[in-house]
């Protein structure tokens, strides 16, 4: 980035060789990649899974999820670092984080979906549809509480879109059929899915009823940002994202 020194942490699982996915994770508002992985579990499940993890660190510990963010140019960036170290696999990178980070992750999925094949947000602080063209169909998985006192459920008047009319916005960008399935994946977490989308894709939506604004996982660092332990949103949102590739 011209006139600025950024950074980003990576991790790189052993005994990984030949084309490898990328998966990067943007951290929460005034938080940063340590506390991120701590979190989530995230570098744990690279290890296991064989994926490089790379954690890009926010401007004063936040990002601009604005449409034409500078943001989006260092996310390219470090991509492009990366790939100077690892071999990646440039048709299986995708976007995830949490809040402010999950904002951050859709953002690309908006302005960079020739860079990120999929996406996955946690507790976002998300623009609403008109702020967003990709250009494709792009697949999507969120996760939201309903007690979430942070960044609200149903949104925040004209600032920000409720969680389920910004994945309505996600699916009807998509061309998915307008009405979604409702199925459950534990007593407190609804998952509503849109299907018959373009390209294949899917928009999911995870409605963690009774949860704050945090990241459900079975065994959370604290109960601060709590949010439902019935599921890892770790696990589900590396198994959907990584079912994404640009090449097809």
């Amino acid at each position: 980035m011209a006139g600025q020194t950024r950074s980003y942490v990576l991790y790189v699982p052993d005994d990984v060789s030949g084309p490898t996915p990328l998966l990067l994770g943007f951290h929460g508002f005034t938080s940063n990649p340590q506390n991120f992985v701590e979190r989530t579990g995230f570098a744990d499940l690279a290890a296991s899974e064989g994926f490089l993890l790379a954690l890009p660190v926010g401007t004063f510990g936040a990002w601009d999820a604005l449409r034409g963010s500078g943001d989006v140019d260092f996310a390219r960036a470090v991509v492009a670092d990366v790939a100077l170290h690892a071999t990646v696999d440039l048709s299986r990178v995708y976007a995830i984080g949490f809040s402010n980070g999950g904002a951050m992750a859709a953002r690309l999925g908006c302005d960079a979906a020739d860079l990120v094949a999929s996406v996955g947000v946690v507790s976002g602080a998300n623009y609403g549809a008109s702020q967003c063209d990709p250009g494709r169909a792009v697949a999507v998985v969120a996760f939201h509480g309903t007690d979430d006192l942070i960044v609200p459920f149903g949104g925040l008047g004209s600032i920000l879109p409720g969680a389920v009319e910004w994945a309505a916005g996600w699916a009807e960008n998509n061309g998915c059929d307008p009405e979604p399935a409702s199925a459950r994946a534990a007593d407190d977490v609804e998952v509503r899915t849109w299907f018959e989308c373009d390209e294949n894709v899917a928009v999911k939506l995870n409605v963690i009823e009774g949860g704050g604004h945090g990241w459900p996982h079975p065994d959370p660092p604290d109960q601060i940002l709590n949010s439902t332990t019935s599921i890892s949103a770790t696990d589900l949102i590396w198994e959907f994202v990584s079912g994404y590739s640009l090449a097809g």
